[in-house]
């Protein structure tokens, strides 16, 4: 294991250039895809996705997202990628503007300001993948849990069934009264249905501890004084950002 930069050398100096063209926005980098959409039911297929930089307002309003494209996204996989992420965003209503180089962030105002048809794209959109790690993953959560529920039952109506047989076998071996034998098969089958009743409870409470997801909250964060935010003695605009209260995506435990 080895400690990774956040950002790559092409990546920062693309978020520098970003910032100081645009000093009135916020310009996060790398965040998910499902952090900025809201994702529904294609959550599943969205949140390996993320965005290299997203533009929003002192309001946490999203204005706009840039991709810094590589060699990678000339590869099958990353036209399949890229064209999901495409058709996403362009049913979002989300302008999604795309750079091969630092130095073309520079035009970001006049990029911003093109026109875009937020029609259904004519990108085509590949097949999406079935058998990415993360979706392997929850496919395995959900049949665990059936499979829970369904030996839970199986075990619950056995254990019942076989306390039942027990019961009357004992009724019928120690020859006790009428009375008697009803009494300890009220109380058997009592127990049983609890047993039952547990199971099923452990079994939803499980249900419910797999299902909660961590998601990001915008939280408000007070600016940094003066001293912290100036670059070598002096004020620039990353510094006055730095001193502005601002929202930031904060990590929250589903719990």
């Amino acid at each position: 294991m080895q400690k990774k930069k956040a950002l790559s050398s092409r990546e920062l100096e693309t978020e520098k250039i970003l910032q100081a063209a645009l000093p009135e926005y916020t310009i996060r980098a790398n965040m998910r895809l499902v952090d900025v959409i809201h994702a529904g039911r294609q959550y599943i297929y969205m949140r390996g996705y993320h965005l290299d930089f997203v533009i929003s307002d002192k309001n946490a309003n999203t204005i706009a997202a840039v991709e810094l494209d590589d060699s990678t996204h000339d590869t099958e996989d990353g036209k399949r990628r890229d064209a999901n992420k495409s058709r996403w965003m362009t049913e979002a209503k989300i302008q999604l503007i795309r750079i091969r180089t630092p130095e073309e962030a520079h035009n970001i105002r006049t990029l911003i300001k093109q026109p875009i048809a937020f029609s259904e794209s004519s990108e085509r959109v590949y097949a999406f993948e079935k058998k990415t790690s993360r979706t392997s993953r929850t496919e395995k959560t959900i049949q665990a849990f059936f499979i829970k529920v369904i030996f839970g039952t199986i075990v619950g109506a056995i254990t019942i069934w076989g306390l039942n047989s027990v019961a009357q076998n004992t009724i019928k071996n120690i020859g006790k009264t009428a009375t008697d034998t009803q009494k300890q098969i009220a109380e058997i089958q009592a127990n049983a249905r609890l047993r039952a009743q547990q199971e099923t409870s452990q079994a939803e409470a499980s249900r419910r501890i797999d299902t909660i997801q961590p998601h990001y909250e915008q939280r408000m964060v007070k600016g940094k004084p003066v001293r912290e935010c100036q670059d070598n003695g002096a004020i620039t605009n990353a510094s006055v950002l730095c001193m502005k209260d601002h929202y930031e995506a904060v990590l929250v435990s589903g719990n």
